[in-house]
C-alpha cells in the first residue's frame, strides 16, 4: 500500500467526506484555542475526535479497509485513514510527543518514494525524520463540511437510541430485526439519516429502515412550561397559563413548534417558554420498543417481534462469529484460502437443562444491565452476549454444558422448554397413573434444536457467504479431503445443540516433480 493524498480528497463515500471534513474542523479549533491560549479546551476534543475516529469511521469500514468487496475501495478508505492519522499526530505532538513520533514514524514507511533528482524538504510532511520538524497543520477552509458532520451526528443519534431499544427488551445485536422506524417532522432529519440508512441498518442490525414524518400516528405531544422563567413573568397569570397549557392540543402544539409563537389565556407565549416532549402512544410497545430523543425530538422504535426467520438468521450470525473467532485463533489472514465444515449433534438430557437455564439467567443478567445502560458516543456495537465454549487443542473434546449466551442460546428456548414442559406434564401423569415414567424429557427438544441449528445453516447460505466470504460445508467423509490439513477445531454449544467447526487448508496429494 502507498498512501495517495489526492485520491483520499476526491474520495465520494460518505464516511471519507465526513472524516475528512472533521478533521479539517478539529485543525480549525485546535488553532484557534491555542491561538487564544486555551489549552484545557484542546485535549478533550483530541479525544473525542479518536473516540469518533475509532468507534465509527474504523468500525463503519471495516470491509472496505480490509478489501473485502473491492481493492480500488480499499486503497481509498485506507489512504483517507492515513491522510487523517498524519493531520492527528502533526496536532496531537505538543501533548503526546512520543507516542505521536512512534505513530509518525510508522506513517511514514507508507508514503509514495521519491526519484533520486527529487529529493524531499527537510520539513516536507512524512518525509521529515520527525514529526516533530514539522508545524501544527492549517485547515483547508474548501474541505469544511458541517451539512456531513450534521448528518453523520443525527446518524450517530439515531444508531445509539436504538442500541438502547434493543437492551430495553433484552434483544442481541446478534439477532436480527425487521425493522427500524425513524419518526420526527424534522424533514432534513429524515434526509440525512436516510442517506446513511444502510450503516444505521448495518449498526443495528436491521432488514429495513422506515423513515415517518406524521409524528401524530406515533406518538402525542406535550407541552410544560418553563415555571421559572413564566414564574417570574406573569405572576398571578401563571396558574391559569399553566392549567391552558396543560389542555393544549396536538395540533396547537404543533403550531407553536412552527411558529415560534402562541397565545395561551390571553398569553404570548414565545422561544423556550413551553418545553415540548413527544409521548408515544399506547399500545405501540406492543410490537416496538421505543426511544426518545434527549431533545425531544427525535422517535427511534425497533420492531421487537422475533419470527423463526430472524431466529434462524441470528443464530447463522452466533455461527459466522465462532467462525471468525477460530480463524484468528489459527493467525489466518481474510485471504487465505481454507474451507469450512460444521458438524451438529444433540446435547445429552443434562447439558440441554444446563444450557436453558444457562440462557434464562444470561437473559436476566443482560436485563439488569440494560437497565442501567445509557446511549454514549461511539458505543460498541458489537456487546451482544457471547456464549461459553471449549476449543479443541489436541485433546479429547470433554463435557461441556454451560451453553452459548442469551442471544446463541435464547432462540431455541421457547420451543425446546415448551417441549419440556410438555414432556413433564406427561411424565407426572403417568406417575398419578402408576405408569412407569419416562427417564428423557428432553428427547424431543433436543432433536428440534439440532435440527434448527442445521437449518438455520442451509436457510442462511447467501447471508453466511457474505459474512465469511465463503459457505459453510458439511462435515461428512464425501465433502473433506481425507488429505486436507486440519488448521483448528471449535466445539461449543449454540441455540442448544452441539457445533463442531473444522477449518482446513488443502494440501497437494502428490509432490511437485522437481524434474518438470
Amino acid at each position: 500500500f502507498v498512501a495517495d493524498v489526492a485520491l483520499a480528497a476526491a474520495s465520494t463515500n460518505a464516511m471519507d467526506r465526513w472524516i475528512m471534513a472533521a478533521v479539517q474542523g478539529l485543525i480549525k479549533f485546535v488553532r484557534e484555542e491555542m491561538a487564544a491560549y486555551r489549552l484545557y479546551t484542546v485535549v478533550p476534543r483530541l479525544v473525542r475526535f479518536i473516540r469518533d475516529m475509532t468507534n465509527w469511521y474504523v468500525r463503519l469500514n471495516r470491509r472496505r479497509l480490509k478489501g473485502v468487496d473491492d481493492a480500488a475501495e480499499c486503497r481509498i478508505a485506507l489512504s483517507t485513514l492515513h491522510t487523517v492519522l498524519m493531520d492527528m499526530s502533526r496536532l496531537m505532538a505538543p501533548f503526546t510527543p512520543f507516542l505521536t513520533e512512534f505513530i509518525y514514524q510508522h506513517l511514514r514507511t507508507y508514503m509514495p518514494a521519491l526519484a533520486a533528482s527529487e529529493p524531499a524538504s527537510p520539513a516536507a510532511v512524512g518525509y521529515a525524520e520527525s514529526v516533530h520538524y514539522l508545524e501544527i497543520p492549517n485547515y483547508d477552509e474548501s474541505r469544511l463540511d458541517v451539512a456531513m458532520e450534521g448528518a453523520v451526528a443525527r446518524m450517530q443519534n439515531v444508531v445509539e437510541l436504538g442500541r438502547t431499544a434493543r437492551e430495553n427488551r433484552k434483544i442481541s445485536l446478534k439477532t436480527p430485526v425487521a425493522e427500524v422506524v425513524l419518526i420526527t417532522a424534522d424533514t432534513k432529519v429524515l434526509a440525512d439519516v436516510a442517506g446513511l440508512a444502510d450503516y444505521v441498518k448495518d449498526e443495528l442490525n436491521a432488514l429495513e429502515l422506515t423513515t415517518c414524518a406524521d409524528e401524530s400516528s406515533w406518538c402525542s405531544l406535550v407541552a410544560t412550561p418553563d415555571n421559572a422563567v413564566l414564574g417570574k413573568r406573569l405572576g398571578a397569570a401563571f396558574k391559569a397559563v399553566a392549567a391552558a397549557v396543560a389542555a393544549l392540543k396536538h395540533e396547537e402544539i404543533e403550531q407553536y413548534q412552527r411558529e415560534g409563537r402562541l397565545v395561551v389565556a390571553g398569553q404570548e407565549l414565545t422561544g423556550t417558554d413551553l418545553v415540548v416532549k413527544r409521548v408515544v402512544k399506547a399500545g405501540v410497545s406492543d410490537k416496538y420498543e421505543t426511544m426518545v430523543s434527549e431533545d425531544g425530538k427525535l422517535v427511534v422504535a425497533i420492531n421487537v417481534v422475533l419470527d423463526d426467520r430472524l431466529r434462524s438468521m441470528g443464530t447463522a450470525r452466533e455461527m459466522c462469529n465462532r467462525v471468525q473467532k477460530l480463524r484468528k485463533k489459527a493467525g489466518l489472514m481474510p485471504t487465505d484460502s481454507v474451507s469450512v465444515y460444521y458438524r451438529v449433534a444433540e446435547l445429552s438430557a443434562a447439558e440441554f437443562e444446563h444450557a436453558l437455564k444457562t440462557a434464562d439467567a444470561d437473559e436476566a443478567g443482560e436485563g439488569a444491565a440494560a437497565s442501567d445502560a445509557k446511549p454514549a458516543a461511539g458505543a460498541g456495537a458489537g456487546a451482544g452476549a457471547g456464549g461459553k465454549k471449549k476449543e479443541a487443542t489436541g485433546k479429547a473434546a470433554g463435557k461441556k454444558a454451560a451453553g452459548a449466551g442469551a442471544s446463541s442460546a435464547a432462540p431455541a428456548a421457547p420451543a425446546a422448554a415448551a417441549s419440556v414442559v410438555a414432556t413433564q406434564a406427561a411424565m407426572a401423569a403417568a406417575v398419578a397413573a402408576g405408569k412407569p415414567a419416562v427417564v428423557d424429557s428432553t428427547k424431543e427438544a433436543r432433536a428440534s434444536a439440532a435440527a434448527a441449528l442445521h437449518t438455520a445453516v442451509v436457510a442462511n447460505n447467501s447471508l453466511i457467504i457474505d459474512a465469511l466470504r465463503l459457505p459453510l460445508l458439511p462435515d461428512i467423509p464425501a465433502a473433506r479431503p481425507a488429505h486436507a490439513t486440519v488448521l483448528g477445531t471449535d466445539e461449543t454449544i449454540v441455540a442448544g445443540a452441539r457445533l463442531h467447526l473444522t477449518i482446513t487448508r488443502d494440501v497437494p496429494r502428490f509432490a511437485p516433480d522437481a524434474a518438470a
